[in-house]
């Protein structure tokens, strides 16, 4: 059974989107649905159902190639622009395990066949931010059993990408959404389903700068032990 945590803390009026497996308002600790904890939005679908594990806090056990995929499109409680190419921010917190045997996705904002922003695995376990159909524009090594709080920003013009609190790296780049579908782990054609643990999931509708990225990282690494 999931535990009821807090949604809020200082970035909440800038979430488009909050997933907490760990909050009951979110996640009842089974079935395959997940809702965010931010206004009034239909939930993800997540299919096949995951496993719930209450380490944690509460996370979903993801089981690779034939289990949970997600996908959610429309328009959100907090909306993105309408245009294409906007300032955003993806965070997710993962622990991998297994041998991916293709590029594993983990979270996406956009569509499922172009035009998005994905954050993926490779098959050397190494953690990836791709528009998609690209090559890695970032890239984090990785290891199986370790936990990751991993936040992708775009300004529009120019991506970061931080993991645990820090940044890694920065490049110039352009990243399109035209859809602001959601797809979780799995579900995109051309990736396999991501195998491994999942925490809390949010999305933003500004690009966070290095302050409110370790913000955001400090919110929860405790529940992580980061």
């Amino acid at each position: 059974m999931a535990t009821t945590y807090s949604p809020y803390f200082d970035l909440i009026n800038s979430c488009a989107v909050y997933y907490d497996p760990g909050n009951t308002r979110s996640y009842a600790g089974s079935g395959g649905t997940i809702n965010t904890l931010v206004g009034s939005v239909s939930g993800v679908s997540i299919q096949p159902v995951p496993t719930f594990s209450t380490e944690n806090g509460g996370v979903l056990v993801l089981g690779g190639v034939s289990a949970a995929d997600g996908t959610i499109g429309g328009t959100y409680p907090r909306r993105f622009p309408t245009n294409d190419t906007f300032a955003h921010t993806l965070e997710i917190v993962i622990s991998p395990s297994g041998t991916p045997a293709l590029t594993e996705a983990i979270l996406m904002l956009g569509t499922g066949v172009t035009n998005n922003h994905v954050i993926s695995r490779s098959t050397s376990n190494v953690l990836q931010i791709q528009p998609f159909g690209s090559a890695a524009i970032h890239t984090h090594q990785m290891a199986n059993g370790s936990w990751y709080h991993v936040v992708s920003t775009y300004d529009g013009a120019t991506s970061i990408l931080y993991v645990n609190g820090v940044r890694i790296s920065s490049v110039s780049a352009t990243i399109v959404a035209a859809i602001k579908g959601i797809y979780l782990f799995g579900n995109i054609t051309g990736y396999d389903d991501f195998e491994g643990k999942a925490g809390i999931i949010r999305m933003y509708n500004k690009c966070l700068n290095a302050e409110e990225a370790f913000a955001a990282f400090t919110s929860i690494r405790g529940r992580y032990g980061l």
